[in-house]
């Protein structure tokens, strides 16, 4: 792989067959989402770590909208972010 620096030396026409293609480019050739899915079935096709992060960030108003299982797993994340939070602060003080 070239040296990411040198690739600012290079004239502009240089760049047609290199690795790093044109946002716009990279976005075409991805599949079109399928706005069918729902957040909860999205959601659940995440690998776990990101979902837990998602959920555990995800505005009141999304939880609303999400199975009851997701709702609660999202629950009970942000219950043992806040505990952990609370412990935090106590070894501080």
């Amino acid at each position: 792989m070239p040296d990411p620096c040198l690739c600012f030396a290079r004239p502009s026409h240089a760049f047609a067959h290199h690795p790093f293609e044109p946002l716009q480019a990279r976005n075409a050739a991805q599949p079109a989402v399928d706005d069918s899915m729902d957040p909860s079935t999205f959601i659940q096709t995440l690998p776990a770590e990101l979902r837990q992060s998602v959920l555990s960030d995800m505005d009141e108003s999304m939880v609303a909208v999400l199975s009851e299982e997701l709702a609660a797993e999202a629950q009970s994340l942000r219950g043992d972010a806040e505990e952990r939070h609370r412990r935090f602060l106590q070894v501080l003080c």
